[in-house]
């Protein structure tokens, strides 16, 4: 097949201008992207940058990676240039933004070579001026290391180009046919968009000259794919194909709409502002004044028409039977191509479409080409127009970042001080915030997805997924720990925090920043619980009865379960009469969301008349899936059980879960319900700590006051420095090594239940010191602690209570 050129400019551009000005050109592209990296939105990374960040942080420790964390269609070169980077400059914000920067230059320069090879000079001036100056959404994409669409645009352009030159040379070196195999397969391991490019390059090539198929030549094809792409290759041979699973039939799947409706739909909704120059990429969905919508129109309809010719030019010349391919024709094929996949499949978003600017520079470039051919004051206003929408946005949105430099520049820096202030090193929370504290900290806090990379899609990849476990066990085993919510960022949200902690009845230190809520020092209701065992348990339910008693089989995978949450129930009879303090719910493996998102519990001890159980300051428990109590603190993970504590111990027989606010689309599972009952002393009342608080601020103290993390009342003024409350748990290393924080004489006074009494007055006295008790609220004492003067006896914590010992030999 033959190609000619029928676009080329009337008047050639001398080399002695095009390539000074294409330089020019190129330094201001690579100035703009670097002014806006400067804007106070990007002070700090973003949530997708962390991760590229930590990965390559990982690399440097010898740790390789191949994918994405559970991401096995995401490859990371730029994870290896980003540590790279780290090695030579160090690590920060700045040096991870070299990569994105080095990779703009990159895009910038392929696309004028592309111009420049297959057309002439004037189509790459063009094509330089339009990169250099892309919409708004090219730029930010560009500028900062998000996903690696931009690595498979390059990859794109530069295949395109040797495709155009294998199919019109008829020598067909072997060299051009490894390499296009090479660039195809490095593309599929960069990134799974490159599908639709890959599509559209393999169709052209299977109709452009049947004839080329010989065994040799898809020999060295196959080869260069196996080659550019054999870090998935491998990684599947090993793997069970985890990531052809992964895209057609798990997580990240692409599922096609069911009806032709929704595919024309999509078609009209979608295609016609892509072709016309991907109008959302210029206000990312936003409205924008009717002038500049018009003004959108006015310059991409004649470009519009210009692609429209081109492509009858070339569909004339096939019909008169010429075996001429034009590459204007691969570059609108290609953009068709992405678009009509991502329409199919449903998946038809900002950056999914993000391929057509592997040819959307030089299809602009050449229509003004070929208007200019026409007359050139057109094609001069028509770039002029181009260049004014272009700028606008971009003037806009810096005028934009200037307005919120003063509040929003770096809001991870108060979370990181607030962390430190409380001596937290160990976070969950939503990836989008626990990565960014960890990226920002070199890993000195360590954040954790509360998520726990413990969901099915997730299992499949468990050799890519080393790192985040390690960080998930890390935060799982550590003896303090805070949850890091965001008011805009993630599910749950802190108003929804509030809600779940209610439900495990759980108390915690609050501190509001701006964005961010971090809860932290958590009191756990019941340190010990037993469960109740289901010997004699029977059950019935509103549907499905018959199987109601497998959800306490102990069996896993025999189940309960409802198709339908509304109004549904599900009512236990525990065979005698019982003291429930807790009860857990498990849907089961494969099941993490058929949970209701709000439950109503009532008891009953005949099974007739029955007593509503509420949580504190609501009408029914929320529940969200996977959140229960693990070491120390609440976790959430979206596999796991839903633990509701019930506000009060209640004797009851009778159990009656009924949901009040379905979660619609999802079963209701029950593969087990566990009941405990409290394992120890009478429980704390939270009436009984506001007491005691209210105490100690009517009769302040000199020293310090010390208690048991169950036991120290956090409330409102303990958090506003009011008092000098210290958790035992917190000061157990500093109390024995800081003097100020040793108890002297009477100015110690402590927290702690009556039950301990005994036991602290037999351990005092040991220790030579008076014990007394001087205020009393319920369950709860006020002690204070006569210590001889000069003694300064160590203080350490066991189950028996605060214990006084003469010496450090006699730890307990």
């Amino acid at each position: 097949m033959t190609s000619r050129r029928i676009y080329r400019s009337a008047t050639p551009l001398a080399s002695g201008l095009f390539y000074p000005a294409v330089t020019l050109l190129l330094l201001l592209g690579a100035g703009l992207r670097l002014y806006l990296l400067l804007q106070p939105r990007y002070a700090q990374v973003q949530y997708e940058e962390a991760e590229f960040g930590l990965i390559a942080l990982n690399i440097l420790k010898g740790k390789p990676a191949l994918f994405l964390w559970g991401s096995p269609y995401h490859g990371v070169l730029e994870c290896y240039l980003i540590a790279l980077l780290f090695k030579l400059f160090g690590v920060s914000t700045l040096v991870l933004r070299l990569e994105p920067l080095l990779m703009s230059v990159l895009y910038m320069v392929v696309m004028v070579w592309a111009a420049r090879r297959l057309w002439d000079r004037r189509t790459g001036l063009y094509t330089a001026l339009l990169v250099a100056l892309p919409p708004l959404y090219l730029s930010t994409y560009s500028a900062l290391v998000y996903p690696s669409y931009l690595g498979v645009i390059i990859l794109s352009t530069v295949a395109c180009v040797l495709l155009f030159s294998l199919i019109t040379d008829d020598a067909r070196r072997a060299s051009r046919i490894f390499l296009l195999g090479l660039v195809c397969g490095l593309s599929f391991w960069e990134h799974a968009t490159s599908i639709p490019p890959l599509l559209w390059i393999s169709l052209v090539l299977l109709i452009s000259s049947p004839a080329w198929f010989t065994l040799r030549r898809c020999g060295l094809l196959l080869l260069g794919v196996f080659l550019g792409g054999s870090p998935l290759w491998l990684w599947n041979l090993s793997h069970h194909f985890n990531t052809f699973r992964c895209l057609f039939g798990g997580y990240g799947a692409v599922k096609s709409p069911y009806t032709l409706q929704e595919i024309i739909r999509h078609f009209l909704t979608f295609l016609l502002p892509y072709v016309g120059g991907v109008m959302v990429h210029y206000w990312d969905s936003a409205s924008r004044a009717p002038f500049w919508r018009l003004w959108y129109w006015a310059c991409y309809l004649p470009i519009l028409g210009c692609w429209l010719n081109m492509a009858m030019a070339q569909g004339r010349s096939w019909w008169r039977g010429e075996k001429t391919l034009q590459p204007e024709i691969l570059f609108l094929g290609l953009v068709a191509t992405v678009l009509a996949v991502n329409i199919f499949s449903g998946r038809i978003t900002d950056r999914y479409s993000l391929n057509i600017y592997a040819a959307w520079p030089i299809l602009f470039a050449l229509c003004l080409v070929r208007i200019q051919r026409w007359h050139r004051w057109p094609a001069y206003l028509l770039l002029t127009a181009l260049l004014i929408l272009h700028g606008n946005d971009h003037l806009r949105f810096f005028a934009g970042q200037r307005r919120v430099a003063a509040v929003d520049r770096r809001p991870v820096d108060q979370v990181i001080a607030t962390l430190d202030k409380n001596d937290i090193r160990y976070l969950y929370g939503h990836f989008r915030v626990a990565r960014v504290v960890t990226f920002e900290t070199g890993e000195r806090i360590i954040g954790a997805d509360f998520h726990g990379y413990k969901m099915r899609m997730y299992e499949l990849f468990e050799g890519d997924l080393s790192t985040p476990r390690g960080y998930l066990l890390a935060v799982d085993n550590a003896r303090r720990k805070a949850i890091l919510t965001h008011k805009h960022l993630g599910l749950p949200y802190p108003r929804e925090m509030d809600r779940y902690l209610a439900c495990l009845d759980a108390r915690s230190t609050r501190d509001e920043l701006r964005h961010h809520v971090i809860y932290h020092d958590f009191v756990d209701p019941y340190p010990i619980l037993v469960p109740i065992e289901p010997s004699h348990w029977r059950a019935t339910a509103s549907s499905n009865r018959a199987e109601a008693s497998h959800a306490f089989d102990r069996t896993r995978g025999q189940s309960w379960h409802t198709t339908r949450q509304d109004h549904a129930f599900f009512q236990l009879d525990l065979g005698r009469e019982q003291t429930v303090a807790k009860i857990v719910l498990d849907a089961g493996v494969d099941k993490g969301h058929d949970y209701p998102a709000g439950l109503r519990i009532d008891v009953s001890l005949d099974g007739k008349k029955w007593t509503v159980i509420r949580p504190d300051h609501d009408e029914f428990f929320h529940l969200f899936p996977g959140f229960d109590w693990f070491n120390g603190s609440p976790r959430l993970t979206m596999n796991g059980p839903v633990g509701i504590v019930l506000p009060h111990p209640c004797r009851c027989r009778y159990l009656r879960l009924t949901v009040v606010v379905p979660r619609q689309r999802w079963y209701w599972t029950i593969d087990e319900i566990y009941c405990y009952r409290p394992g120890q002393g009478p429980r704390v009342r939270d009436s009984d700590r506001r007491a005691v608080l209210n105490w100690l601020l009517a009769h302040p103290t000199p020293g310090l006051i010390y208690g048991e993390p169950e036991q120290v009342p956090y409330l409102k003024q303990h958090g506003q420095g009011r008092l000098p409350l210290w958790d035992i748990y917190r000061t157990e290393v500093w109390i024995n090594t800081r003097r100020d924080l040793r108890p002297n004489g009477s100015n110690a006074l402590f927290v702690s239940p009556l039950r301990h009494e005994a036991a602290m007055a037999r351990v005092a006295e040991r220790g030579g010191a008076r014990w007394q008790r001087v205020f009393t609220a319920g369950e709860l004492g006020v002690y204070r602690l006569g210590i001889p003067a000069g003694s300064h006896p160590p203080l350490y914590w066991s189950n028996q209570g605060l214990l006084l010992l003469p010496g450090a030999a006699n730890h307990p």
